[in-house]
């Protein structure tokens, strides 16, 4: 999905993609621009400002701090706890439940009962999509 004439507004625009959008086109840019960018889209890249760029890293580094809330969106939040987070982050490493459990010491059970909440918290349906 390509969102077209946006305003370069950080948040607008971290709205869209957390939303699923692969790339978007701003008011101002170019055909040209615009042509490469549904170029990029169809060819499952991604290209972003480098502004939004520092927006996603700067993204990156609260959810890495653990401050166990995340804000989605405006007036919505989740909370994880610090092993959820844990094991997110593992599930984004690819592990599976077994995995996970040998590396935490954990039984598998526990680790599914987990994932399960996360799963709910993020409001999504599988693992790739909560990684």
């Amino acid at each position: 999905m390509l969102i077209l004439g946006l305003a370069e507004s950080r948040e607008e625009v971290l709205h869209y993609v957390e939303a699923g959008a692969a790339g978007y086109v701003l008011q101002d840019d170019s055909v040209d621009a615009l042509l490469a960018k549904l170029r990029s889209t169809s060819a499952c890249a991604a290209m972003i400002s480098p502004e939004i760029a520092g927006v996603f890293l700067s993204r990156g580094v609260d959810l890495s701090r653990g401050s166990g809330r995340v804000e989605l969106k405006p007036g919505t939040s989740l909370e994880l706890t610090s092993r959820e987070r844990e094991i997110l982050t593992l599930i984004g490493q690819g592990l599976s439940n077994r995995q996970i459990a040998e590396r935490l010491f954990i039984e598998v059970g526990t680790v599914k009962n987990h994932v399960h909440r996360i799963l709910h918290e993020l409001n999504v349906t599988d693992r790739q999509t909560a990684a």
